[in-house]
Formats: C-alpha cells, structure tokens, sequence
C-alpha cells in the first residue's frame, strides 16, 4: 500500500505542489526578511553618519569661534604692550593665573624660539610640531584645528604676537577634545568614539560627562577606511555588551587641514529591529496559509482533471504494450492529455507500419552484410590487378544500394577527385561538380542528397570519403535511379566498404609495385649479364686484332717489306680506335647516367659538323665506307649545341645506319629548318631495318634486336641510348621509323 501511494501520480503531483508552494514561501520569506534587515541596517548607518557629521559640525562652528575670539583678544593685548616696549612678564604671569575653563581650556604663549611657556600645574601639550604654532608664528590669524598632543588630543587654535610688523611669539588658545566630545554627548544622543591617525588599530569609546573612555581594538573594516583617509567610514560590526552597532566616522582635520584622525559615533542595531520581528511573524502565518490553500487546490484538481484521464491513458497503452493495436483510447478534453492521447492512437496506428518497415529494412540489411561479406573476401584475395579492384569496389557499392543504382569511385589527385570507375553508368562518364559535394569529401564528410539537382535522370546520392593512414586518398559515391532517394542506414555500409577499398587498392598498388620492381630488378639483371657478355665479347675483338697483327708483324718484320707492314699497322690502328670508341661510349654512358655531363652550347655548323662524323666513321673502317653516303645539308643551318657532343651523337647515328647497311647500300644525312624554330635532321639508310615490336626500344641501353651470342652485328648496345640522352640534355628530340 505505501508503495502505491509511493508510486501514484496523484500524490506525487501533490508533493509537488506543496513543495513548490513551500519553495516559493521560503524564498519570498527570506527576501523580505533579508530586505527588513538591510533596511534596519542602513537606518542605523544613516542615523550614526548623521550624528557623526553633527558633531564635527559643532566643532567647527561652535568650539572653534568660541576659541578663536579667546586666543584673538588676548594676543592682541599682548601685541599692544610688546609695541609700547613693556615687559611682557608680568602679563604673561596674569595671564596664566587665570588657570583652565570650566571645560580646561586654557592658553599657552609660545616665544619665537617654538619653546613654550605653560601655567603651573598644565602638561606640555604643544610641541614645535603643532601646526596651530607654525601658523600662527608665521603670521596667519585664527589657524585653528585638532592636533594630537602630548597629554592627549585637542582642538586649538593660535594668534600672533606682534610687535611692530615682526612675529615675536603666539597665543595659542587649548580645548581639550574629551572634554568638548563629553558636552555634546547630550545633543549627539550617543557616545562618541575617536580614532587617532596615527593609531588607526586603537579606539577610544568616550563615556561620562567628563570625556573619560575606554580603548578598545578598531574594527577591521573600519581600521582600512582609516588608513586609507577615507572621507567617510561606516560598518556594521558587534561590540561586547552591547551587540551589533552601526559605526559611522569622519575625519578630524588640523590647522594645515591634513587628517589627524577621525570622530565617530556608534548606533546599537536593536533599536531598529523591532520591525523585522513583526515582518517575521507575518510571514509565517501567510506561508502557512498558502501551503494549506496551494494543498486543497492540488488534491481536488488532481482527482478531477489528471487522474481520471491518466488512468484511461495507462489502460490504453498497457493494451499497445500487449500488442493490441485495434482499440483506440477515449479522448475526452482537448487539453495537454488529450492531445497525448491523440498522440498515443497516432502511434497505435502507425506501429504496424514500422514494424513492417524495419523487418523489411533488416532483409536488406542482411543482404548488405552478406553482399559486404563477400565483397571484403574479393578485396582481400583479388588478382586482377588494381583496375580489376576498382570495378569489384563500384560492382559492390551499387549492389549495396540497390538495383539500378550507379556507382562511382573517386581518387584524389591534388586538391581535387578524378573519377577512375564506374558502375551502371552508360555514356559519358557523369559530373559530379554541379551536385556540390567535393569540398565536403576532401574535408572526410560524408554526403547524402536526397534530391538530384536539375538536368540528372536520378534520385539521389550517397557519398563517403575513403580515408588511409587517417588521409582522405578518395570517395565512393552511389547514385540511386529516379524517384528512389537513399534509403536510411545504407551510410554505414558504404563507409565499410570504402574504408576496406581503401586498404585493398593501397595494399594492390604497393604488390604491383612490388611485382614491377622485381620485374625490372630482373631485366636490370639479365641486362647486365648481356651487358657484360656484349663488352666482353666488343673488347675481345679489337684487343684479338691488335695482339695478333703486332705478335704477327713482329714475327715478320724481317721478311715483310713496308707495305705489308704498313697494312698491319693500319689494321692494328682501326683496332685501337674501335676499341677507344667502346670504352669512351662506356665512359660518356656513366657520365650521362650520374648527371655530371657537363654541355658548353655554341652555335654550330651542322654540315661541317656531318663531314667531320663521316671522316671519322670512315676511318674507323678497315676497308673503308662500303656504302654509297650522301649529304644534303644547306650550310646556313646552325644549332645551338654542344659541338664535341653533337659530333659525338651524329657519329653514333652514321655508324649505326652504315653498321646495319649491306655493301652496295646507301644512307643520306638531310637537315632543314622547322617553323618553330628547331632543326630537324635525318639520318636514313637502306639497312636491314627494325622489326616493328623493336622500335619502342631501341633507344633503351644495352638492347639489341639480335642479342645473341653467334650474332651478325657487333656494338655495345649503347649507341643510340646515348643518342638519346644527348639529344635530350640539349633540349631536343629524337625519333625513329623503320620496316623490316
């Protein structure tokens, strides 16, 4: 039973109640109890400022005069009898037996030496630091002010002694300050307290008629004011025996006007706070009433008006919960729970709906998996190559998304994306810049646009960036058929994907890379070994010649007359210089391959440049040029060129056409100007030609069509690589066509 009521609407409604009601009592009781203190505290301050300032207000305008008509009359009889050359002696004796007031004041006549002259019986209150003294020895009239003396604080005031026009001493007239404090006290209504300047920590608490007082410590804030001579000081703080006061001061000020301390006066709190009691007990008899009011109203509106319709409410849903989703709940008003009510056979209605769509939404999402599935197993062991991938990732996204959607993957290239495959697109590749989703991808968004923007035969599109190493490398985007907008949830799958496409291509680019890298190590090697068996067997030949004619012609160098050895020398130089043209190839190859060829361009003739390469082809043959050679080169034509390297390629393209020319063939050498500027020349020859899978690489080093070891043709193999190299270190081109 307790855990219903515990547990009911109602009750908890009703505890809500009252404690908003008791809040709302408590706080508005505390604001005006706290207000009712403020007031009672600033009525006191004001009440001690008040009288603060009176009392430095009768200072000035009633103890002040008072004195001053004193110390002005008795100076200036002193004045006269100092000018008629009397002695002021006895003067000063009359004067000083007419002792202290009936408050003590009394005067003191200070020479001009500042040392003053005090009746019997008086303390030395003045010191050669009174600013009353200074004032009055330097000639001003009536300075008067409050100065802390010897024997305790006063309120004085001076007048000169003249004799003639000079200062010969001053008449200072005294009231001490407590006593003038105690015949106040009646006005004021309150005691006064006084801080003195120079002891801002110590108060003094002025009690009887006689200005007698107590010391006591200062009060904190107060004692900060004062150091800082504040213009007014006032704080609420708590004395002993007597309790809270209100304690307001204002500076007392001497002759020179600077602050000596300040006067102030002290308002118990009590006398105001008779009226925050009666605002106290008000307040509680309004809380009580209002919690017992705010009570009744919430219990009969919670029994009319929530917990009838909340229990037809809880019986409608908990059938819903049950699964009964024919039987709407009653609705009654067209208030908050009504409209709930309408609110639940809405959902009633539409529960069925949903529940069809995620059982039909869960079938395709269990196709994805098992499409994702096998698409992650095809990345993961595909060896088509990255080509093939990318046509597996776009196949796979497409049949994510859904039968007739077309699929699209993107690879970064700088600062934007380049489409590399398509799936389902027919035509021209499509444009993604007018649906606006780059920048978002480049940035690793994902994009979803449920509406094709105008001129596009398409629903709309999903789009996913692909990210590698935490770097956006591309995108996938699908684009589904007209009138199909993407479907909820497919986002996930796609990025799935596109993550794993991903990996994938990276992980196929670096394995083809690989593969091309072991491919190529694997040329480089058999290159060497042809390499190294082509050189060897080049050197050998010439090396054979020259060591064989020389063993033969010294053998025969008794027998043989001169032109047999005449021949055998000319043998053994074509040797030697066949074998200089190796090695210097070698050697200008390696220069070539490490780019420390250095080219020192001029303008050069090219057709002297021709002739000199056809000499000296022609003298690297033992018998001679065997074919018909024939030049056809204007001799204005000049190049901006290396002329040692030009040569050099020049020569290697003649030797090449007559190496490759029968006896009895013909090569030509033609030159002419372009348009733009550049010289094109031509070597051709009617040699045994280039098959046609050749030609891509006969510029390539160390290739040979016939790579044999029994071939016709002998050469290194660098001939027109080095062609090449030059041509294009001298910003030129160099191009070949051949037939077998």
């Amino acid at each position: 039973m307790r855990r219903q009521i515990r547990s009911s609407f109602a009750v908890r409604l009703l505890v809500a109640g009252v404690g908003l009601a008791l809040t709302l009592v408590v706080g508005i009781s505390s604001l005006l109890l706290i207000s009712a203190s403020q007031q009672a505290q600033e009525a006191a301050v004001t009440t001690a400022a008040n009288r603060a300032t009176v009392v430095d207000r009768l200072l000035g305008r009633i103890t002040g005069p008072a004195i001053d008509g004193e110390a002005t009359g008795i100076a200036g009889l002193l004045s006269a009898e100092a000018a008629n050359g009397q002695d002021l002696g006895p003067e000063i004796r009359t004067l000083f037996g007419l002792g202290a007031g009936p408050f003590g004041e009394y005067p003191v006549v200070v020479g001009a030496d500042f040392r003053a002259v005090s009746p019997a019986g008086l303390p030395p209150l003045l010191t050669a630091a009174s600013p009353a003294v200074r004032r009055a020895l330097a000639g001003d009239a009536n300075p008067h002010g409050v100065e802390v003396a010897t024997g305790g604080d006063i309120y004085a005031t001076g007048a000169p002694i003249r004799k003639g026009t000079a200062v010969v001493g001053a008449l200072v007239y005294i009231q001490p300050l407590s006593g003038e404090l105690a015949r106040f006290a009646a006005v004021v209504g309150y005691p006064t307290d006084e801080i003195a300047a120079a002891r801002p920590q110590m108060l003094t608490r002025l009690t009887g008629d006689a200005g007698s007082g107590s010391r006591a410590t200062t009060p904190a804030a107060i004692a900060a004011d004062v150091t800082r001579h504040r213009d007014a000081v006032a704080a609420v703080y708590d004395v002993p025996r007597t309790g809270a006061v209100a304690g307001s001061f204002v500076p007392l000020r001497d002759a020179t006007r600077a602050v000596v301390g300040y006067i102030g006066v002290e308002v118990p709190l009590a006398q105001f706070t008779g009226d925050v009691r009666a605002v106290e007990i008000t307040v509680a008899l309004l809380g009580i009433l209002a919690i017992l009011g705010t009570a009744i109203g919430v219990f009969v509106f919670v029994e009319r008006f929530v917990r009838r319709p909340v229990n037809r409410l809880e019986r409608g849903v908990a059938r819903i919960a049950g699964g009964d989703y024919s039987t709407d709940i009653p609705i009654t008003s067209s208030d908050e729970l009504g409209r709930l009510a309408e609110g639940v056979n809405r959902m009633r209605a539409e529960i069925a709906q949903y529940i069809t769509q995620i059982e039909q939404a869960r079938a395709r999402l269990d196709g994805a998996v098992d499409e994702l599935g096998g698409v992650s197993r095809a990345l993961t062991t595909t060896t088509r190559g990255v080509a093939g991938l990318q046509e597996a990732v776009v196949g796979a996204a497409a049949a994510i998304v859904g039968h007739g959607s077309a699929a699209l993957l993107l690879l970064r290239e700088g600062d934007h994306l380049a489409l590399r495959a398509t799936h389902g697109v027919e035509g021209h590749p499509p444009d993604l810049d007018g649906w606006g989703v780059m920048g978002r991808l480049l940035e690793g968004r994902g994009v979803r646009v449920d509406r094709a923007p105008a001129g596009w035969q398409a629903g709309g599109m999903l789009a996913v960036p692909m990210f590698y190493q935490d770097a956006v490398v591309g995108a996938l985007a699908v684009i589904t058929r007209a009138g199909e907008p993407p479907v909820e949830g497919q986002e996930q799958s796609l990025a799935v994907l596109a993550n794993n496409a991903a990996i994938a291509l990276e992980n196929t680019r670096l394995f083809e890379q690989e593969r091309e890298t072991v491919r190529r190590l694997r040329e480089l090697d058999a290159l060497k070994s042809d390499f190294l068996g082509t050189v060897q067997h080049e050197l050998r030949t010439p090396l054979t010649a020259i060591m064989g004619m020389s063993d033969l012609l010294e053998m025969c160098w008794e027998t043989w007359d001169d032109a047999h050895k005449t021949g055998a020398l000319h043998d053994i130089q074509v040797a030697a210089k066949k074998l200089y043209d190796i090695v210097e190839t070698i050697l200008d190859f390696s220069l070539l391959e490490s780019d420390t060829l250095s080219l020192k361009p001029l303008p050069t003739q090219v057709r002297s440049a021709v002739e000199e390469a056809v000499t000296a082809v022609q003298a690297r043959l033992k018998d001679g040029l065997q074919v018909s050679l024939s030049v056809d080169v204007p001799p204005d034509v000049e190049v901006f060129a290396d002329p040692t390297r030009f040569n050099q390629a020049l020569r290697a393209l003649l030797d090449n056409a007559v190496k490759f020319t029968p006896d009895g063939g013909r090569v030509w050498v033609r030159s002419h100007r372009n348009g733009n500027g550049m010289v094109r020349i031509e070597v051709a020859d009617t040699g045994i030609g280039i098959p046609e899978d050749a030609l891509p690489r006969v510029f390539e080093r160390f290739y040979q069509v016939d790579n044999t070891a029994t071939r016709t043709y002998g050469g290194t193999g660098m001939g027109l690589a080095l062609v090449r190299r030059l041509v294009e270190a001298h910003g030129g081109s160099v191009e070949v066509e051949s037939r077998v």
